[in-house]
């Protein structure tokens, strides 16, 4: 005998248990996110206006050269939206509380989820890193901004890398100098994809920071959550993230770099 694959007396149950269900069903959002950088076009201009914050009269260009991180998005999953009308009420206001975008194409609905500057973190795949250094000189290139005065402007504060990086001859972003970074991530173990929602899975693992008096990287105290050669490399600065902070006049600014795991939620 073949046991159905739906629960038949659903509908029979009060309707503050099924609402309550369909609560729980919903997906969880925790933060910080983890958004892979996957394809150029985040650096871009903005012609100023004299109602602008940063317009300035005797500038002749007045060009915001502005890192859209608002363009970096995140795939949801949002099967209860199409379950049924009862299920969708409770569905909707999540999506309006949560900032997430709903786009049609390929024929279906898509659900989609915008970086957050404040707390999600960009990860730069290791065969992603000479576009992302690439891309705003290649911009500026571009025949409307030749010989253009721009001011340049960026939000973004927390990225993340393989722990890859460390141990090959790739070199440091030139562009990071333009982001003033206060937290790098290094992904430990699997590295996350385009494909599905990635998070950080973070715990009590310790930290190498950067000491502005002394202007050194040092190790904190906590649990070592990879093999200990990997701090020993933060901690060298072979890659010379701390020269780095001091050519673009940001090491008198905190710097945490901290091995993480990456879940796929």
């Amino acid at each position: 005998m073949k046991h159905p694959h739906t629960f038949t007396l659903f509908p029979n149950l009060p309707p503050e248990l099924r609402n309550q269900i369909w609560h729980q069903a919903l997906p969880e959002l925790s933060q910080p996110g983890l958004f892979s950088y996957h394809r150029k076009g985040c650096w871009q201009p903005k012609w100023l206006t004299p109602e602008d914050w940063d317009y300035y009269p005797g500038d002749y260009d007045n060009i915001r050269f502005e890192f859209r991180h608002d363009l970096i998005t995140m795939p949801v999953e949002m099967p209860l939206f199409f379950v049924n009308c009862e299920a969708r009420d409770i569905a909707l206001p999540w999506i309006r509380d949560n900032d997430i975008e709903i786009r049609f194409s390929e024929d279906r609905l898509h659900f989609i989820r915008r970086l957050d500057s404040e707390l999600d973190a960009l990860y730069l795949p290791m065969e992603k890193m000479l576009d992302f250094d690439m891309e705003p000189v290649d911009r500026m290139f571009e025949p409307d901004l030749i010989e253009r005065m721009l001011s340049e402007i960026t939000h973004l504060r927390h990225f993340a890398m393989s722990e890859e990086f460390f141990h090959t001859e790739e070199i440091l972003p030139e562009a990071w100098g333009s982001f003033g970074i206060r937290v790098l991530y290094v992904i430990v173990g699997t590295q996350p994809d385009v494909q599905g929602q990635w998070e950080l899975e973070e715990g009590e693992g310790k930290s190498v920071v950067w000491n502005i008096e002394s202007r050194k990287f040092e190790l904190e105290n906590g649990v070592s959550i990879c093999d200990e050669i990997l701090y020993q490399l933060i901690l060298e600065d072979k890659k010379g993230i701390g020269k780095a902070l001091v050519d673009h006049h940001l090491a008198d600014k905190p710097l945490e770099i901290r091995p993480v795991k990456a879940v796929r939620k």
